[in-house]
């Protein structure tokens, strides 16, 4: 697999890296709590945006004994500086670490590989994604495998070919004003390779009511079975055929 390409090519240097003295900017700081450290830091448009954004390796210092524990990844999103998206990991430690950028996927969206080095347990890596500005933990070394993600699909994806590992759980959000009677609906649904695992009506939560207010349709789906498949939905009211949608939605996916 690409990501396994990647893996043995970035870490015949992290052996190296790991074990030289290094300073890091403090620019960061400013984004991390009172109690956490920053250990590395880069910058790479890593959310598949074009923008570049500032990824920071940071962990809780270790008193007199040096080294970090509860180390993870913040990623600053370039284009909306708000925008703060973190891994979840928990349990790694380590004397120090290092950020590495890099395609581990193969989907032309840059992922985050970091590494740690633990004088008990030795180097441990770990892999992640920030694709659709969301933190996505991709792999760890104890696991040795790129696990499922989740695809979001938004309007913009209308009539596009995407390709999804089977357990991949997908999410379409599409903007939806009920009131009106305008409502999407499936043109078919193929349960051999898609599970409904939730569906749901989403406002703002400035809205007064829900009377009246557009918002997001959103449904939560799991990819099954590998082959290719529609998602193919239309935005029109009940009492009105397909032919009448005020808009329609269509992407193939390949399951693989």
């Amino acid at each position: 697999m690409l990501w396994q390409k990647s893996f043995v090519i970035v870490f015949l240097q992290i052996s190296f890296l790991l074990n030289v003295n290094y300073l890091v900017s403090a620019a960061g700081s400013d984004l991390l709590a009172a109690d956490e450290t920053l250990i590395d830091q880069t910058a790479a448009d890593v959310t598949g945006d074009g923008t570049i954004d500032q990824i920071l390796l940071y962990g809780k210092a270790q008193g007199n004994g040096g080294g970090f524990s509860n180390i993870n990844v913040l990623v600053q999103d370039g284009a909306n500086p708000e925008s703060v998206y973190k891994t979840a990991l928990s349990g790694v430690t380590g004397e120090s670490g290092r950020i590495f950028v890099c395609d581990l996927t193969g989907d032309a969206v840059n992922d985050v590989l970091f590494a740690v080095n633990d004088s008990r347990t030795g180097i441990r890596c770990f892999g992640s994604e920030f694709k659709n500005h969301q933190a996505q933990i991709l792999f760890t070394s104890e696991e040795k495998s790129v696990k499922s993600g989740e695809l979001i699909l938004t309007g913009d994806n209308n009539g596009q070919t995407l390709n999804v590992r089977s357990g991949t759980k997908i999410q379409l959000r599409l903007n939806e004003n009920p009131s009106t009677g305008y409502v999407w609906q499936w043109n078919g649904f193929d349960q051999n390779h898609l599970q409904l695992l939730d569906q749901q009506m989403l406002v703002p939560d400035n809205s007064a009511a829900m009377v009246g207010r557009p918002g997001l349709r959103v449904f939560t789906l799991l990819a099954q079975n590998p082959g290719d498949i529609t998602i193919d939905l239309a935005n029109f009211p009940m009492w009105k055929t397909q032919a009448e949608a005020a808009d329609n939605f269509k992407v193939t996916i390949h399951i693989i």
